[in-house]
């Protein structure tokens, strides 16, 4: 999970950069490695009182 900050309520640009962040910084990799099966991914979006929840899943095999 990844939260960040909407500038001027760009909700969907902050939640691709969020969804961005968590693959670049490698935190599936943390969670591969320990071999969870099921990774709920979740970049959220926060401007003023509203908020986005932009959402992935990957099943492992």
């Amino acid at each position: 999970m990844e939260v960040k900050y909407a500038e001027d309520g760009a909700f969907d640009a902050a939640c691709k950069k969020a969804m961005s962040q968590i693959e670049q910084e490698g935190y599936l990799t943390v969670l591969k490695q320990e071999r969870m099966q099921t990774i709920h991914i979740f970049g959220i979006a926060c401007y003023k009182k509203s908020c986005k929840v932009e959402y992935t899943k990957q099943q492992l095999s």
